[in-house]
Parts: C-alpha cells; sequence; structure tokens
C-alpha cells in the first residue's frame, strides 16, 4: 500500500506540473481574462498532492 500511495503522489504532483505549463501556455497566447480558469487545475492538483503526501507521512508515523 505504501508503494501505492507514493506512485499516486507523483501522478499528482506530475499533473500539477503538466497543467501549470499548458496553463501558462494557453494564457500567453490567449490572454489571462478569458482563461484564467486554466490556473485552477494545477492549484487543485498541488492540493491533492499536498493531501496525500500529509496522510501518507501521518499514516507512517511521521507527521
Amino acid at each position: 500500500m505504501q508503494r501505492y500511495n507514493r506512485i499516486m503522489e507523483m501522478f499528482w504532483l506530475a499533473i500539477a506540473v503538466v497543467t501549470l505549463v499548458l496553463g501558462v501556455y494557453i494564457i500567453q497566447k490567449k490572454g489571462f481574462s478569458d482563461n484564467w480558469l486554466f490556473m485552477l487545475f494545477p492549484m487543485l492538483a498541488s492540493a491533492m498532492y499536498a493531501m496525500r503526501r500529509f496522510l501518507r507521512k501521518k499514516g507512517e508515523g511521521g507527521g
């Protein structure tokens, strides 16, 4: 189960990075006013990463 949790942490971190890059690219091309929602996805993915990491550390007794 620890391996699964670690894999899911890395998954959410990768999703956060990819969506951040895509969001910045789209905002550069089309402007911020109509495309600000693209910055919501990396924030949500980062929150999922942080939550999974916190819960994993807490479950291991280190947090």
